[in-house]
């Protein structure tokens, strides 16, 4: 999680074929990606966490890990506070199907 001045999700990782998590026990999660890349993040948080906070202060790590799987996710510059992301960057408004593995 990054420090914010405001809580907000981050951590995301783009283009992924497959991560693994593991518990400090040993016993692990593979997610793998059939046939199109994939975004994810991991953190104790939800997104909902994040969203409801005003200060990383009043956040509360729980002990899972909220694992969040995105076909694509929209970065900075969304013209909230200046202009909007390069043409690159958008991400395109169509229906996505993704097939993923779960080991």
């Amino acid at each position: 999680l990054f420090p914010y001045p405001k809580p907000q999700e981050s951590g995301n990782h783009e283009e992924t074929q497959y991560f693994t998590l593991r518990t400090d026990a040993g016993s692990t999660l593979t997610l793998q990606a059939v046939d199109e890349c994939f975004s994810f993040s991991a953190l104790h948080y939800a997104a909902d966490d994040l969203a409801s906070k005003k200060h990383n202060v009043e956040l509360q790590s729980r002990p899972q890990v909220i694992c969040s799987i995105d076909a694509q996710q929209l970065g900075l510059g969304n013209s909230s506070c200046g202009p909007g992301v390069l043409e690159k960057y958008l991400v395109n408004k169509r229906q996505l199907h993704y097939r993923i593995i779960l080991k």
